[in-house]
């Protein structure tokens, strides 16, 4: 996010005002954020964004590598399939407000997206997770599958937003609301869940270890069966 904004003239100081995170935790690998000071951090994003959009826009330059050492587990996984169960087993680290789940049938792919029951009833916050987590995975899938994927459909459980037109641009597919939990992305490409992509195939198990060792001791897998691939 305070990249996306400092590329737009916005200083890194106005994301972080009041939340209590030093200027300095943006580029500390250590650094600890609460779940508080991150919904403060999106208030903020919110507030000083440019456009209305702006979360799409900043979770779709997105790149794998942003992740660091999780990215690079993902990047060693041996097929896409297990990337997918690793990305869920430790989702915490990358998507501490939502919990989410993949559900693979004989046609389909669907990504579900559900708000942690500790998110705050602001609708600021959740058109902002649902708008940001939906580009992101656009993005991350077109990392590791390369850049003509796509979604077939995107259902998201809030009102339809005034830049409605911007999110079929960004996606190419059909953007529909509904009342209903969770929110869905879907790609009948299921085919690419068991095959190895080019980035992956270009790893080795060995560098798939490293990562997973340096991972925090934090982010121990918790069994749920939300989190895991059905079909």
């Amino acid at each position: 996010m305070a990249a996306y904004l400092g590329r737009h003239g916005t200083e890194a100081k106005l994301l972080l005002e009041g939340t209590g995170i030093p200027i300095s935790a943006l580029r500390d690998a250590r650094a600890r954020v609460s779940q508080r000071q991150l919904f403060a951090v999106i208030r903020n994003f919110v507030r000083i964004a440019p456009d209305d959009h702006s979360a799409l826009d900043a979770g779709a330059t997105f790149h794998i590598s942003n992740y660091g050492f999780f990215g690079y587990a993902l990047l060693s996984s041996a097929s896409c399939r297990e990337a997918v169960e690793f990305a869920l087993t430790y989702r915490q680290l990358a998507a501490p407000t939502i919990d989410m789940r993949i559900a693979v049938s004989d046609t389909d792919a669907v990504w579900e997206f559900t708000p942690l029951a500790d998110v705050p009833e602001d609708p600021r916050i959740q058109r902002f997770t649902y708008d940001f987590q939906c580009a992101i995975h656009l993005a991350l899938h077109r990392c590791v599958l390369g850049p003509d994927f796509q979604f077939l459909s995107i259902e998201l459980p809030v009102p339809a937003p005034g830049y409605a037109d911007h999110y079929r641009s960004m996606f190419g597919c059909p953007v529909r609301s509904s009342a209903r939990l969770p929110a869905e992305c879907v790609s009948s490409r299921n085919g690419w869940i068991g095959h190895p992509s080019a980035p992956i195939r270009s790893r080795t198990r060995w560098s798939r270890t490293c990562a997973m060792r340096c991972l925090p001791r934090s982010a121990k897998p918790r069994a749920s069966p939300g989190r895991s691939i059905t079909g």
